[in-house]
């Protein structure tokens, strides 16, 4: 069963000089549950005449209402799983003595909001990877501009590799093109790095991975030396 948490408090927490903390103040007044369905159900005790803080969770997506007899569309405020959410109400409110809470399931949410990546859903980043193999690993991650998001590469060689990234809609050419960044991996060592924005690739995004550290390298890895995740859109 999926279920909707809702509890009721009646004052935020403060800190020792009384600065409101923004969390609520235990002891709860009320807790109660929804159990979420295709439509919209409300919680079963109205809201407490004293509460000024409300803490929402649930273990499935689905989007609320709080009224006097409210009911809740899948176009009102989302709930998400592991992201509880604490809603201040006003005192006059809560003194009608007939505010609810209101939820329904709404599982595509997540997918409709733009909070996961799907396979089909556009602008997604995708994900590259590569195991060196005996050559100069060159490819073509992508043949027109693009951005790439994060890199992780991982050296399992007794000795430093070195991974570049060309601005190229083809595969670059070890050796000849000139490479847009470089990364050194020492032996055995590994790298993570991530650009919230994107790192921008005009004409497209090419990569290499080689035994030295020229720009114009072309010395081949042995297989397995090199693993290499490059995410990118």
């Amino acid at each position: 069963m999926t279920t909707l948490y809702i509890t009721e408090y009646a004052r935020q927490g403060l800190c020792p000089r009384d600065v409101e903390q923004g969390v609520p103040e235990e002891l709860n007044l009320n807790a109660q549950t929804i159990a979420l369905g295709a439509a919209s159900v409300q919680c079963g005790t109205v809201l407490n005449a004293n509460t000024r803080l409300i803490r929402i969770q649930t273990d499935t997506p689905c989007n609320f209402r709080l009224g006097p007899n409210p009911t809740a569309l899948v176009t009102d405020a989302i709930c998400l799983p592991a992201s509880p959410l604490f809603l201040g109400v006003n005192m006059n409110d809560m003194a009608l003595g007939t505010w609810k809470v209101a939820a329904i399931s709404n599982p595509g949410a997540l997918d409709a909001g733009g909070f996961r990546g799907t396979a089909s859903q556009t602008g997604a980043p995708q994900r590259y990877r590569v195991v060196a193999a005996a050559t100069t690993n060159a490819a073509n991650i992508k043949a027109s501009a693009g951005n790439v998001y994060g890199l992780n590469l991982v050296n399992v060689a007794a000795a430093a590799r070195w991974v570049r990234l060309f601005n190229k809609a083809t595969a670059p050419v070890p050796g000849t093109d000139t490479p847009t960044d470089t990364y050194q991996l020492a032996a055995g060592a590994d790298l993570t790095v991530s650009w919230s924005l994107g790192l921008p690739f005009s004409l497209g995004i090419g990569i290499d991975i080689t035994g030295a550290a020229p720009d114009n390298d072309a010395t081949a890895t042995a297989v397995g030396d090199v693993i290499a995740h490059v995410e990118y859109q």
